[in-house]
């Protein structure tokens, strides 16, 4: 990845590349063009970064680089873990290098510890640890996971809610295997720890036990952050008796051929779609369908929406969304007639199922990530960070987005590594009428509100949860 220096120096070579081809084949005189090797100049703005409170009611100031920690602080919605277990999923050898079993014992217990810190209720007594490695030999990792599972409703007489499973290194194919016997063999919650990553020991920090514990927290039906004051500052949707609303996100992931053999033209593509049910924003139900391979539209967005609508009043003692914001990710500019006229009216036809004559106020916006566009804010500036890129909260409205169009440019997270790239936002309908403000500042404070992290997120988390 190059850093904004490098990324605007290789854009200017590129372009005077191009400019030294139309001149050669004459073309550049033909037409009357001329290639500038500059930047193309717009204006931006810094819009003002959100406050956010956790469970101690203290205001947390986000600061500029739109990071912040869990130090001292306790989750807005702690949860209850009433049984879980551990799985170590380690050869004999690897727990060896770690130390022993008894390091393993240490660092569940530092675990535990945090997550009592954290505010969340845990089981009195400590979770059974079970090994994949017995001796010379190794289960494999649905044995060991069924045994730990076993082995703490047995300790706290209830089903385990969650297990914790320590594995030695990163690996895709054994977190595929971990996530399939969880959620599809036992039907149980579960949450990967890397002992490399954790650096167990050698020395855990206490923000490694802090982001366990997040995570934790939300997959058990916890909230571990919101915005200050809820409802009170939100823009648009919020304010004094602002009506109940519902923010939702959807995307189709595809079937990637990858290196191995050619996929069959069967293979089905996976539509998401989620949406929130409380005014925290930190709520969120989710359906997932089976569709057409590579097909972009999304079939099933009536039946989705409806059942959403039907938990989100479930949820809300009787009262349906007043207003429905949706943020629609992965969709081209060529498909936006088409999603208007499949997904936005599926959501309609699925209100009217819901209710005769309820009509909400629908916002329909699609994210695009995959584009080539790079803010570079002039150094020194406001926009600037010490390395070039645009600070989280910059946003460009006017000069490179559509003459005719209700879209903006975002930059809403700091750079860690490269040039950064921003998320293009594309309104296609407004019925609750945001204007450009508006739902620029919402989209901007909505991605600090990322349950899983204590930093923002490049593009909004409705999106990015589907």
């Amino acid at each position: 990845k190059q850093d904004p220096e490098i990324k605007q120096q290789s854009c200017r070579k590129k372009a005077a590349q191009v400019a030294r081809i139309l001149r050669d084949a004459g073309t550049a005189a033909e037409w009357g063009l001329e290639a500038s090797l500059e930047m193309v100049r717009v204006p931006a703005r810094v819009l003002a970064r959100p406050i956010l409170q956790y469970g101690t009611q203290q205001a947390i100031d986000v600061g500029t680089t739109g990071s912040w920690t869990l130090r001292n602080v306790q989750f807005t919605q702690p949860a209850r873990i009433e049984s879980w277990g551990v799985a170590v999923l380690m050869s004999w050898q690897k727990i060896q290098s770690c130390g022993s079993q008894s390091v393993m014992q240490a660092f569940v217990d530092g675990q535990e510890q945090m997550l009592r810190t954290c505010g969340m209720h845990v089981v009195q007594g400590p979770p059974p640890i079970e090994f994949q490695a017995m001796g010379p030999l190794d289960r494999n990792t649905e044995a060991t996971m069924r045994a730990a599972a076993a082995r703490a409703e047995a300790a706290f007489h209830k089903p385990a809610q969650i297990l914790l499973v320590i594995i030695s290194d990163k690996s895709t194919e054994e977190y595929r295997e971990i996530k399939r016997v969880s959620d599809i063999e036992l039907g149980i919650l579960s949450q990967v720890v890397v002992a490399s990553k954790a650096k167990i020991g050698i020395n855990v920090s206490p923000q490694y036990y802090a982001n366990v514990a997040q995570k934790v927290n939300v997959k058990v039906g916890g909230v571990n952050g919101k915005l200050f004051g809820e409802l009170l500052y939100l823009p648009v949707l919020g304010g004094p008796d602002a009506p109940p609303f519902m923010v939702m996100g959807a995307d189709v992931s595809h079937a990637s051929a990858g290196p191995g053999p050619r996929l069959e033209p069967s293979v089905p593509s996976v539509a998401a779609v989620v949406a929130s049910w409380d005014k925290t924003l930190g709520h969120w139900s989710s359906r997932v369908m089976h569709q057409t391979s590579q097909k972009e539209i999304i079939i099933g967005m009536q039946s989705a929406a409806k059942e959403l609508l039907q938990e989100f009043r479930q949820r809300n003692r009787g009262f349906l969304p007043q207003r429905v914001l949706m943020y629609r990710d992965g969709v081209g500019e060529g498909q936006f007639d088409q999603v208007l006229a499949e997904e936005y009216t599926s959501i309609v036809r699925a209100c009217a199922e819901v209710e005769p004559f309820y009509k909400p106020a629908i916002t329909y916006v699609v994210v695009q990530k995959a584009h080539n566009t790079r803010l570079f804010a002039e150094r020194g500036s406001l926009a600037s960070d010490p390395k070039g890129n645009a600070v989280p909260g910059t946003v460009v409205d006017t000069g490179i987005v559509s003459p005719d169009g209700f879209d903006f440019y975002l930059n809403s997270h700091a750079g860690l590594q490269g040039t950064n790239r921003p998320a293009h936002y594309h309104v296609l309908v407004d019925e609750i009428g945001f204007g450009t403000d508006g739902l620029e500042l919402l989209t901007y404070w909505m991605c600090y509100l990322y349950q899983r992290a204590t930093k923002s997120v490049s593009f909004c988390p409705p999106a990015y949860y589907a």
